[in-house]
């Protein structure tokens, strides 16, 4: 079965105005950048776009203003609360804004350390509460904690015929051979968030990329999905600059990456609301440069 969803998937940022409000103006900027790069879907309410710092009135304005932008397919996460009928009452906010995807995040679902059934239950919970006709995501968001999906739900995912994209965070292209070959040709379309293992696991059957690296180089990222397969040789030296380039997912991300797109000229501040993240130093600034 063909899959719905490939190609690169931008995790957005959220730009901010001097008073720490969301700065609609440089969105609607980086939203055409990112489609203008050759992205084919976006990923509008996720780490990213700092969705536990928005509030969930804000998450909603943000994912309707990028889906009344956009020329290409736009998925929010829905589940930021841990309390169901908050999250539910969000994802029906977002269903009625139009969005393409609703995404749950796996952590928020079950507390740490629960699993199997549990969690399959959980999952139910929301499908079962969610029209049919709703296109539904999974992203594996390594905040609060990272909820890596088992091998058992897996097949209990692809079992619902519900999911139709995945964004995978583990990270290891040994597990993401195996969530393929569980996958088959089934509808779900898994977006690898690594960039070092990219090359490797779109020659098993990934469907694309969708982690930080979107923010930087895009057009390498939608370059290697495009044509890895029709100029191999050029496609192992792209995958060797994107090896290279993803040390910028450091302690200073997000901010670094909105340096970066200030000094592009696409959004007007780097400022983000994350306390704990770390400002560019002179030499991170050269390298951004």
């Amino acid at each position: 079965m063909n899959k719905l969803y490939s190609g690169v998937c931008p995790v957005m940022l959220t730009p901010y105005t001097p008073d720490n409000e969301i700065d609609f103006d440089s969105l609607k900027k980086l939203t055409d950048w990112y489609i203008e790069s050759g992205a084919s879907s976006l990923f509008s309410v996720c780490q990213s776009s700092e969705m536990f710092l928005l509030s969930s009135e804000e998450r909603i304005a943000y994912a309707e203003f990028v889906k009344a932008n956009s020329s290409v397919p736009v998925f929010a996460v829905g589940n930021v609360s841990e309390n169901r009928e908050e999250a539910l009452e969000e994802i029906k906010k977002l269903i009625d804004a139009g969005i393409d995807g609703v995404v749950l995040i796996t952590n928020t679902l079950v507390k740490e350390g629960v699993s199997g059934e549990e969690w399959q239950e959980a999952v139910s919970w929301f499908l079962e509460r969610i029209p049919e006709d709703t296109v539904m995501g999974l992203y594996e968001c390594p905040i609060p904690y990272k909820h890596l999906i088992t091998d058992s739900e897996m097949e209990f995912i692809v079992k619902t015929g519900r999911f139709a994209f995945l964004k995978d965070t583990c990270c290891d292209a040994g597990i993401i051979k195996k969530r393929l070959q569980i996958i088959g040709d089934a509808p779900l379309s898994l977006f690898n968030a690594n960039s070092t293992t990219l090359l490797d696991t779109l020659k098993m059957g990934c469907a694309g990329f969708c982690g930080i690296m979107g923010n930087f180089n895009t057009r390498l990222c939608v370059w290697l999905c495009d044509n890895w397969q029709k100029e191999p040789q050029k496609a192992e030296y792209v995958q060797s600059v994107l090896s290279v380039a993803s040390k910028f997912g450091d302690p200073t991300y997000p901010f670094n990456a909105k340096f970066f797109l200030e000094q592009e000229g696409i959004i007007n501040s780097p400022e983000t609301r994350n306390a704990n993240c770390a400002r560019v130093t002179e030499l991170d600034k050269a390298d951004l440069e």
